[in-house]
Formats: C-alpha cells, structure tokens, sequence
C-alpha cells in the first residue's frame, strides 16, 4: 500500500516539476512561465500567442523609394532600364529582411501585449511554437 502512494506522489510531482519546451540565451520557456531578458510571463493567463511582421518607418521609406524608382524607369527610359531594377531589388530586400521587425503577441483576458521583438523570422518562429507547446502542455 505504501509503495503505490508513492508511485501516484512522484507521478504528481513529475507533472508539477516545470518542463523546459526552450531555452536559447537570455530566452527561455517552461510549461509555467516565459522569460525575455528580465521580463517573466506566466502562461496561465495567456490564451494564445502569435508572432507578429512589423514593418518600421525605414522600411516603408523603402517602399516609397521602390515606387519613385519604378515611376523615374518608365519616365526616363534608357539607362534607368538597366540600372533601376537592381536598385528596386536592393530597396525591397533591404526592407523585408532588414529593416523589418517579428515580434511575439500574447492574448489574455485583458487584451494583448508585445512580448519579445527580434530581425530573425526563424527565431520569433521558434519562441512561438515553444510558446504554443507550454500552452498545449499545461492544458
């Protein structure tokens, strides 16, 4: 009788213990919380999570830029054919891949919040579905 207490107390210890779904740098994420840096979130009040492109002023400035360029090759003709798409390609790329922001978003209850931003997709790609499993996990 006493050894099959035990059992059922480790197996409830075992499902308290908090399980590790990440942790890279000065990121990690438990079954229980979220920690970016020095800021913690507990899961439990999190309903859902999602990762976020945001696009900075620099980047729309790139845009813009894109535009203009395009406008100016059909205008001027000539050399601008030859020159002007790779000057667009270079603006585009330069706002899609480095001016552009991911960031984390978790629902609650109360509304949303900005967790967690970085330049790399794969990253914030990888914190979301760690995220997304804790979620799962707890229940």
């Amino acid at each position: 009788m006493s050894a099959n207490w035990n059992y059922q107390l480790l197996a409830i210890i075992h499902r308290m213990a908090e399980q590790i779904f990440l942790e890279r740098g000065r990121i990690k994420v438990t079954s229980a919380r979220a920690i970016f840096d020095d800021q913690t979130y507990a899961l439990s009040g999190i309903t859902s999570v999602r990762g976020v492109k945001h696009r900075g002023l620099l980047a729309k400035a790139c845009y813009l830029l894109a535009l203009g360029s395009v406008i100016v090759m059909f205008v001027k003709g000539g050399a601008a054919y030859f020159y002007m798409p790779v000057f667009i390609a270079g603006l585009v790329y330069l706002a899609e891949k480095i001016l552009s922001q991911y960031v984390i978003v978790f629902s609650s209850a109360s509304g949303e919040a900005k967790a967690y931003s970085s330049r790399d997709e794969g990253h914030i790609g990888d914190i979301v579905k760690a995220i997304n499993d804790a979620i799962v996990h707890r229940g």
